[in-house]
């Protein structure tokens, strides 16, 4: 019973969001939707003087076309722009390392955009990050298929990139022309992905799910394509149509038809039966390869870091502990200007707690555990720090080598820190925990989603 009724809500998402983008969309209403929080213009973000492994996502905003059911804001790409691009990021980096000085940080990630449009700048940007900052985790990129070559690929490995996440969206032909996706076909999109991982890349591909001409069958067919390959990992993305999009525009016309909510439904029942039984482990939000899972390879994505410093025209970033996010100038020009002035480009921020609120949080929590507010807020900094709720599983050992404390210490007695939430998981076998790790009980995980698909 639980399962159909939490199946009719997704179901009433999916058409709540298609209605919504048939409503014109104005000024005013863009305006309205920017209010209620404490935004500040200009905003200083305020980034802790000890920001050792903070993430850094540097976004390029350029495309050679948008694609029809693409939200992100980008450019056109021009190349009297891109140099002039380049050099405004760098500017920010050091802006950055005047603020933050010897900080170590984390990971890396290039987003868009198209990254791999300006591949040559992206070296360069990372050899500017390098020279500023000491990089103590891996760096990734987003990568077309178009662009992807044994040069590009020669390049990006020498400059110390590890990981590439590529839009493939689909592998059938017609269904990357409903898209408007430019530049490649299904073939040469698995030819892609084998020389990148030809080339010792950790790979991870996006595949679309609820677009215009697709059935359970076609995404299957993607499905058994990708698993072919191999690749490390597979993130099916779910379309949310944005009011903005080529799609939106022709759904108010009636020039295009989604498939019904229930049949998207069944698509997502299918992913779930299909990848965990060919050989993918699901994961926070996409699925990896079994073999990406032993290497204790971490996601591409940006959603499992605690702490993110946005770099570049509409980069995002995400400060501990108040929760405060903040997001670059959309403007190109604004941006170019911010820096060349010294300025960081920050359009907008809004933190969700204040220090007031977060302080009452740290009591409350302090009086449960019977200790200080001060050691709560130590132990929760380690908990974002160390990525504890990064992926299904936290390995003890690794766990203990990236904060130095051990799991236990670090939470007090587990069973007691949360008893009303953490034992009963426990008692149910929602989680899992021996002498080497704590993990979710995916098998119990996928029977619940399934049940609630089905």
């Amino acid at each position: 019973m639980m399962g159909k009724l939490v199946q009719t809500a997704l179901m009433g998402v999916i058409e709540a969001n298609r209605a919504i983008c048939r409503i014109p969309i104005t000024k005013n209403i863009m305006e309205g939707a920017m209010k209620g929080g404490e935004v500040v213009i200009p905003f200083d973000p305020q980034i802790p003087v000890n920001s050792d492994g903070a993430m850094v996502y540097i976004n390029i905003p350029f495309c050679k076309g948008r694609c029809a059911y693409c939200p992100f804001y980008s450019f056109p790409y021009a190349e009297e722009r891109v140099k002039p691009y380049v050099e405004a990021v760098k500017k920010e980096i050091s802006l950055y390392k005047a603020k933050l000085g010897d900080t170590k940080i984390g990971d890396v990630y290039f987003g868009g955009g198209t990254p791999s449009l300006l591949y040559e700048g992206v070296i360069e940007i990372i050899d500017h990050l390098r020279s500023n900052f000491k990089i103590a985790g891996e760096i990734g990129v987003e990568v077309h298929p178009r662009d992807v070559n044994e040069e590009i690929c020669d390049a990006l490995s020498n400059a110390g990139i590890s990981k590439v996440s590529m839009g493939v969206e689909s592998f059938d032909d017609e269904e990357l022309k409903i898209m408007n996706r430019r530049g490649y076909d299904g073939d040469s999109a698995i030819k892609a992905i084998e020389l990148l991982m030809d080339k010792g890349f950790y790979t991870g591909i996006d595949l679309m799910v609820g677009c215009p001409g697709q059935t359970v069958s076609s995404v299957l067919s993607d499905l058994e394509t990708a698993v072919k390959t191999e690749v490390h990992q597979i993130y099916p993305s779910p379309l949310a149509l944005s009011p903005d999009t080529l799609w939106a525009s022709q759904l108010k016309k009636g020039k295009v038809e989604f498939p019904p909510a229930r049949e998207v439904i069944k698509m997502w029942r299918a992913i779930l039966d299909f990848l965990p039984s060919n050989g993918y482990e699901m994961s926070m939000a996409c699925f990896k390869h079994k073999r990406a899972a032993v290497e204790k390879k971490k996601d591409y994505f940006t959603m499992g870091h605690a702490f993110i410093i946005g770099m570049g025209v509409r980069a995002f970033g995400y400060t501990p502990p108040t929760l405060t996010g903040y997001c670059n100038t959309l403007s190109f020009e604004e941006y170019v200007k911010a820096v060349n002035e010294g300025r960081f480009p920050v359009a907008m921020g809004a933190s969700i707690l204040n220090q007031r609120q977060l302080d009452k949080i740290y009591h409350s929590i302090g009086l449960l555990l019977g200790i200080g507010e001060r050691d709560v807020e130590r132990r929760l900094n380690v908990l974002m720090d160390t990525g504890l709720y990064g992926d299904l599983r936290i390995d003890k050992e690794e766990f203990k080598k990236r904060s130095g404390v051990g799991v236990d210490r670090v939470l007090g007695n587990l069973s007691f820190l949360i008893p009303f939430f953490l034992f009963p998981l426990k008692a149910l076998g929602i989680i899992e925990e021996d002498s080497r790790e704590i993990k979710i009980n995916e098998d119990l995980i996928n029977g619940i989603t399934t049940e609630i698909l089905s």
